[in-house]
């Protein structure tokens, strides 16, 4: 959980800083991961996503100069949403200055071309609800990125 999850707003590219208990929910789901065999943990470069990363490092004794950071995991620029009272049915892509669905799954797909050039066999990224689902979308096309179905803050789910 960040502050600004906290507080009921959309934050999307804002630097919204984990809160004691978003910390905590990290630290408990990284347990989970540890035996999952993760070679590389990749990031998003939001600060929330990058404490989580460093956190989840930590737990699982990866080293944390090893991780990866990429704007392709970056969460969805809600554009003049960013700071508003988190509304989901606000979300669409006739708002101001928003990055659209379309762009956000092709973001989510050149991410997608760009961990599977890693010399890598079990990746974390270390994201954002959005691009979560974005992403999803990519791997299994069976959940459309509008499928009810969403990830809960600090979860750790295994798409592949």
């Amino acid at each position: 959980m960040s502050v600004h999850n906290q507080l009921g707003v959309f934050s999307g590219r804002i630097d919204s800083p984990l809160t004691d208990e978003g910390r905590e929910d990290v630290r408990n789901n990284a347990e989970k991961a540890k035996s999952l065999g993760i070679d590389t943990i990749v990031s998003s470069p939001l600060a929330r996503a990058q404490e989580s990363a460093q956190i989840i490092a930590e737990v699982i004794s990866y080293p944390k100069d090893k991780i990866l950071t990429s704007d392709f995991f970056s969460e969805r620029d809600f554009g003049a949403l960013e700071n508003m009272p988190y509304r989901p049915l606000a979300v669409n892509d006739n708002v101001p200055d928003i990055e659209t669905v379309e762009e956000l799954i092709k973001r989510a797909e050149k991410g997608f071309e760009w961990l599977n050039s890693l010399e890598a066999n079990k990746i974390l990224v270390v994201s954002h609800g959005s691009l979560g689902r974005a992403l999803r979308f990519v791997v299994s096309q069976e959940y459309p990125f509008d499928h009810p179905s969403r990830f809960k803050n600090a979860d750790i789910i295994k798409l592949i």
